[in-house]
C-alpha cells in the first residue's frame, strides 16, 4: 500500500505520480477514514448542492494534489534543515 498509494519522495522519484492523488484516499486507521467521511458528507452535501458535484470533485482532487505538494515541500525542508 505504501508504494502504490501514499505520497513519498521515493514514489515520485520512481515515477509513481498517481500517488499525488491516491494519497488522499489512504488513511492511517478506521477512525481516520470515518471522521473524514463524516466531514466530507456533512460539508460536501451542502457545497455540492451550491456549486455542483463536478466542481466539488475537482475541488477535492485539486486539494489532494495541493496537499501532496505541500507535504513534499515540507519533508524536503525538514531534510535540508537536518543536514545543515
Amino acid at each position: 500500500m505504501i508504494q502504490n498509494f501514499t505520497i513519498q519522495w521515493d514514489n515520485i522519484k520512481g515515477g509513481r505520480y498517481h500517488t499525488m492523488i491516491t494519497s488522499a484516499f489512504s488513511h492511517k486507521n478506521l477512525k481516520h477514514i470515518v471522521s473524514n467521511m463524516i466531514t466530507l458528507y456533512s460539508f460536501g452535501k451542502s457545497i455540492g448542492q451550491r456549486v455542483g458535484p463536478e466542481f466539488l470533485l475537482a475541488l477535492y482532487l485539486v486539494g489532494a494534489f495541493g496537499g501532496s505538494v505541500s507535504y513534499l515541500v515540507h519533508r524536503a525542508s525538514l531534510a535540508t534543515s537536518s543536514n545543515v
